[in-house]
């Protein structure tokens, strides 16, 4: 199989009869190694009057297609881009900018509703504040900082707070957020010392049932966390979600490797 090499592709201004619009060419090397040209309309001169502002809506697009790219290569990767990355694949219907069929069978599928609220957050509140930040500089104490200052009800800081997470449980999802290097040291360790350890396999699976399942959250917290908090001589109150180092506003989930 060809080596995955990071794509930037090539945006170009086509005609087509009802006016112009931009075009997003890039190559896809296929199971068998061939390449195939690929080819998508961004929109139309219209909607992005410059190349500047085109090139700007394809940067969500090359995170899709360079998902096989080594992650040092995508560790520029900004908020802007992982929130037009969000609007795709999590608010489909705002992308689209149409409402969806009622009675979807898609049970992940969020209602035009939510996917109408969380828009106007983002555009809002996130963007004006987070644009220009690169995923690994978005700090959780910062995160909780910015919160604070909000002239907003208790009840939608909370789902700001909650969008960020979920942002960065997308950005996680599409392995555009890099480990932290001595997590990633401690994760390897335990893979290698781990009865279950194949790829297929969780990263925290149980024992007793014979890794057909993760430990669950308490049970993680009970045999890794406490064990680590008392080694480090915390002294104040820690939880499971507490946040003991500066680290991107996401919690530990069990899923697998």
């Amino acid at each position: 199989m060809r080596r995955t090499s990071h794509q930037h592709g090539s945006l170009k201004l086509a005609d087509r009869r009802k006016g112009k619009v931009w075009e997003f060419r890039w190559r896809e090397v296929q199971i068998d190694g061939a390449i195939c040209r690929k080819n998508i309309v961004v929109g139309t001169l219209e909607e992005f009057p410059t190349e500047s502002a085109a090139q700007s809506a394809v940067d969500a697009i090359r995170l899709t297609i360079n998902r096989q790219t080594p992650q040092q290569l995508l560790k520029n990767v900004r908020v802007e881009t992982l929130v037009k990355h969000y609007h795709e694949h999590e608010l489909p219907d705002i992308f689209s900018k149409q409402k969806p069929a009622t009675g979807s069978s898609d049970e992940h599928h969020k209602c035009y509703s939510t996917q109408y609220a969380y828009d106007i957050y983002l555009k809002k509140w996130v963007l004006p504040r987070w644009r220009s930040y690169r995923l690994s500089e978005v700090k959780a104490v910062d995160v909780e900082a910015w919160l604070k200052t909000m002239p907003l009800a208790r009840g939608s800081r909370a789902k700001i707070r909650n969008l960020m997470s979920a942002l960065f449980s997308h950005a996680i999802r599409w392995e555009d957020v890099p480990l932290d290097a001595a997590l990633a040291e401690s994760l390897l360790k335990l893979r290698l010392t781990a009865p279950y350890n194949r790829e297929t396999d969780w990263v925290f699976a149980s024992p007793t049932m014979k890794g057909k399942q993760p430990l669950w959250p308490e049970t993680l917290w009970r045999r890794y966390g406490r064990p680590a908090v008392k080694a480090a001589k915390i002294q104040k109150r820690v939880g499971f979600h507490t946040c003991a180092t500066p680290t991107p506003p996401c919690s530990l989930r069990t899923t697998r490797k």
